[in-house]
């Protein structure tokens, strides 16, 4: 427990003071349940279980545990996290491979890790489950009504296409959030389905960093603001580029593992890219940003209108 105190304690002497309590609290622990062990206890008389005779010096253990896992709850320490390769490697493929277009969009392909060609055949489990999701759908009209105007408008926006041939198919279904204010219904790909040789798309690809700031900076961050502004991007994930019909997906991809990082890198490569134009923009981009809520604040009510 000496060695953890001194590895944990915060900057501050009040801080130091605080783990030399729970340093305490343990030795005196230790030593009441030490003393309860050995107490000759007679359960007939008082309607108690004696004390199991286990190693005394595991359940000492158990309760340091216990202990320590409580106070890195309550801890504000940001543990000291390192990349991994994988990781690493899928920030190098997006710096060396994405393009923006004349009209401002970022694209870039997806980050294998592993050679494509081990993908097997996948159009059959997909239109099984295609086949699946419409007798689903037919019973509730009311879903079926916003699934189809779902695809609908991502074919409008041009943010899917038609094909005439495909190596890949990938299953699709929805997930609703009655209680979100923008989409309830929202149509997510299973990257995770496997493929006849056994591999799915997202075994071959690359997931990326966590490149935005914790939530917890960002609120307290947001606490200090006297004035405060939130908002998120609308269809963020699509930024990035009466017969059974195939379609190509032209922008990040719901439910593929590096999703999420494709998505934010491109909003923080773009807060680069005009860093000169909107300073005050890139920055909060940079650092006020949890996935695509804008969590943020200024001085005044002028600064926030900026």
């Amino acid at each position: 427990m000496a060695t953890w105190t001194g590895s944990r304690s915060l900057p501050g002497d009040d801080s130091v003071i605080r783990v030399a309590m729970v340093c305490t609290a343990t030795s005196i622990i230790k030593r009441a349940v030490t003393k309860i062990a050995v107490l000759p206890i007679d359960s007939h008389k008082f309607g108690t279980i004696p004390l199991p005779s286990g190693d005394k010096d595991n359940s000492f253990d158990r309760l340091d545990d216990l202990l320590r896992r409580f106070w890195e709850v309550e801890s504000c320490v940001e543990p000291i996290t390192h990349a991994t390769k994988e990781e690493l490697d899928c920030e190098a493929h997006f710096t060396k491979h994405f393009i923006r277009s004349p009209a401002g969009d970022y694209s870039v392909r997806f980050p294998a890790k592993l050679n494509l060609k081990l993908l097997g055949e996948s159009y059959q489990q997909a239109y099984r489950r295609f086949l699946s999701l419409e007798r689903k759908l037919d019973r509730r009209p009311a879903l079926k009504a916003q699934y189809a105007a779902f695809i609908k408008e991502y074919f409008d926006l041009g943010h899917m296409s038609t094909v005439a041939g495909c190596r890949f198919f990938l299953p699709h279904h929805c997930v609703i959030k009655e209680d979100s204010s923008t989409t309830k219904l929202r149509v997510v790909f299973d990257g995770s389905a496997g493929s006849s040789s056994g591999y799915s798309f997202n075994d071959v690809l690359m997931a990326g960093l966590v490149i935005q700031h914790t939530l917890f900076q960002i609120l307290i961050r947001f606490r200090s603001y006297p004035t405060a502004i939130t908002g998120d991007i609308c269809k963020m994930y699509r930024c990035v580029k009466d017969k059974l019909q195939v379609f190509q997906l032209d922008t990040v991809t719901y439910g593929t593992k590096p999703a999420s990082f494709l998505a934010v890198r491109a909003m923080h490569q773009l807060s680069r890219d005009e860093y000169s134009s909107f300073p005050l923009g890139a920055e909060v981009i940079q650092r006020d940003f949890y996935v695509d809520n804008l969590i943020s604040g200024a001085q005044t009510v002028d600064e926030v209108m900026m």
